[in-house]
């Protein structure tokens, strides 16, 4: 009857042993799982149209500025919009009232540039 306990105790406690491995190993894949996932879409945001219009010349007078796309920065609803082109392409989910009054200003203006990586720059500064 002893003996029959101990197996019984010993089984239970072998499933609560695995229960709790398997419970940590889903916990971990859905840990991995969406942080893959949110890394990906960053990659994303950041790399989205990231390919230039011309191919680099030595020659700066060869390209036509017109045809350019036109990065701006400026407020949107309370937020921060990120525009392409004068069209609305993503919001950062952060709230102008809460940046210092010269970044207030520049945004309620719109921070305006042709040239990628520096709007990146710029934007790597309000996250």
């Amino acid at each position: 009857m002893e003996q029959e306990n101990k197996n019984t105790n010993s089984s239970k406690s072998l499933l609560s042993q695995l229960f709790k491995i398997f419970f940590c190993l889903v916990v971990l894949l859905l840990i991995i799982y969406f942080g893959l996932k949110i890394l990906t879409k960053l990659d994303n945001i950041k790399n989205d149209e990231h390919t230039p219009v011309f191919e680099e010349t030595k020659d700066e007078t060869i390209k036509d500025i017109t045809e350019k796309d036109i990065y701006c920065i400026k407020e949107y609803n309370g937020k921060i919009g990120i525009y392409k082109n004068d069209a609305l392409v993503y919001t950062i989910d952060k709230y102008v009232f809460t940046l210092p009054e010269n970044d207030k200003k520049l945004l309620r203006d719109g921070i305006y540039t042709t040239d990628s990586e520096e709007f990146y720059k710029i934007i790597e500064q309000y996250y």
